[in-house]
């Protein structure tokens, strides 16, 4: 089998991850929309009037139809846009910069810690296939994949 370069592979993976990510983004935004109330009048305030409320569905685009909504938001989004919050009125890109190290850190750690566990684990494992402690092992590996029915996460 011949193989293919790395670049290939990496440019074939986001070619097939550009549907999944559309899709979820797209359910996002749906779920968005159902959510009880308007935000409008929460971003109003109390007491707002019927033109306060009107002008700002109209500065947020609120008042437009909701794919007409997505596509704008998926337009800014692909010129690097993603807007802000209608809450705090703060940049999400900013948002997301200032989380990111915490983010990163998380990440690294855990997966130290994996590779700390389950390189050791897996050798113990290998040395004595279908012993006691390959069937721990394994049991522990399977636990740590399951999912919870209860919860319906992993």
């Amino acid at each position: 089998m011949a193989r293919r370069s790395p670049v290939k592979v990496v440019g074939s993976r986001l070619v097939q991850a550009l549907p999944v990510v559309l899709l979820a983004t797209f359910m996002v935004f749906a779920l968005l929309k159902l959510v009880p109330g308007d935000i409008a009048v929460t971003l109003a305030g109390d007491n707002a009037t019927d033109a306060r409320i009107t002008e700002i569905r109209k500065i947020y685009g609120l008042d437009r139809p909701f794919l007409v909504q997505y596509g704008a938001w998926l337009g800014n989004v692909a010129q690097g846009d993603l807007s802000q919050s209608l809450l705090t009125g703060e940049k999400v890109a900013d948002s997301i910069g200032r989380a990111f190290p915490n983010t990163l850190l998380i990440v690294v750690i855990a997966l130290a810690l994996a590779l700390v566990t389950g390189i050791p684990m897996g050798v113990m494992a290998a040395i004595q296939p279908n012993g006691w402690v390959d069937k721990l092992i394994s049991m522990l590996a399977s636990l740590g994949v399951a999912r919870c029915p209860a919860s319906g996460s992993r």
